[in-house]
């Protein structure tokens, strides 16, 4: 029988190795990270550990690549995130296991990221077309102003670990469509499919080296170089609140624009006339998807004294039916369905 071949995207392929200038490396020091699966403490995969040197040599390659990259054709631009999109659909299946592996997400949870991310990538893929200027009236008489839309330069993106795949669609995509060149640093828990991954995409959609770097390791050891790096002009991170101030403040050191989407604390408001079992199936959906690590999760329950009794007593009837167990496990959804009446 014959030996079935490994998928080049799939968790057991290759991924010890950094993405910098177009070339797959080893961190400066040869260090490595475990990758461990959260819904099963098993260990799935090793990664590179960068240092500062791996740092430095990412934003240097992506600082080299930004001029000639800038220049490229939009159409040439869209050509590469519209290729990334076919390659989306192409290994639909290894993504989704890989953010079952990963993020402990069930299959629902990836198929909806997948979405998403596919979502973005198509919606980057219109902006090279989309960068337009315009002539505007000039208070100085004979004169005229020209504005121009111009990519910004180097973006340096750090993405979370409870959705890695669309949020770090979301930042390089555009990023990349618009001109500017890309030094992605994802989570610690998922560097693979929030970091490595998006290498492997867009190398084989063509992508210029230089123009997107990876760089894997442990945010305590190379965040601040990652955020505070001098050849940044972009920081979008996401994350929470505190980290976040801490990565705006680095950034700001550098003048480099701050993009923060962090962490929120939203109520779920159940009034008088309310129709408690809509206001329970909102309430578990809100607080339980993808176990609750959803950054607009529902984190407060503010209920009107008069169905104060009958909310909780449901709520917490259906938070103890709320099914358990391994992301691989096909009985595990997203949250329990609703009871029938």
């Amino acid at each position: 029988m014959a030996r079935q071949e490994v998928s080049e995207y799939g968790i057991d392929a290759e991924w010890r190795n950094l993405y910098i200038d177009g070339e797959w490396r080893e961190s400066e020091y040869g260090k490595t990270i475990t990758v461990t699966d959260p819904s099963t403490c098993e260990t799935i995969a090793t990664v590179p550990d960068a240092t500062e040197i791996d740092v430095d040599a990412a934003y240097e390659a992506a600082a080299k690549a930004q001029e000639k990259w800038k220049q490229t054709s939009p159409a040439c631009r869209q050509e590469i995130i519209q290729e990334v999109l076919v390659l989306l659909e192409e290994y639909s299946e290894e993504i989704i296991d890989l953010l079952a592996h990963e993020a402990g997400g069930v299959r629902a949870m990836g198929e909806t990221s997948l979405h998403l991310a596919s979502d973005q990538a198509a919606e980057a893929a219109t902006l090279p077309r989309r960068m337009k200027g315009e002539h505007v009236a000039s208070n100085i008489p004979d004169k005229e102003n020209i504005v121009e839309r111009e990519a910004k330069g180097v973006v340096t993106v750090i993405s979370p670990w409870n959705f890695p795949l669309n949020l770090s669609m979301r930042a390089v995509a555009p990023a990349i469509a618009a001109g500017n060149t890309v030094v992605l640093k994802p989570a610690t828990n998922t560097p693979i499919v929030g970091g490595l991954l998006f290498a492997r995409l867009f190398e084989e959609a063509g992508l210029p080296a230089g123009v997107l770097n990876v760089v894997t390791g442990r945010g305590s050891e190379i965040g601040d170089r990652v955020a505070g790096h001098p050849e940044s002009d972009v920081v979008a991170f996401t994350g929470s609140t505190s980290v976040g101030r801490q990565v705006s403040a680095t950034a700001g050191e550098n003048l480099a624009e701050a993009a923060m989407e962090l962490g929120g604390n939203n109520g779920h408001i159940v009034t008088a006339e309310a129709d408690i079992d809509q206001a329970v199936d909102a309430a578990v959906f809100g607080s339980f998807v993808h176990q609750g690590q959803v950054c607009i999760s529902i984190n407060r329950h503010l209920v009107h004294e008069d169905v104060y009794d009958e909310y909780v007593e449901k709520l917490t009837e259906r938070a103890e039916s709320l099914p358990v167990g391994s992301a691989h496990n096909p009985d595990i959804h997203l949250v329990s369905s609703r009871s029938k009446r």
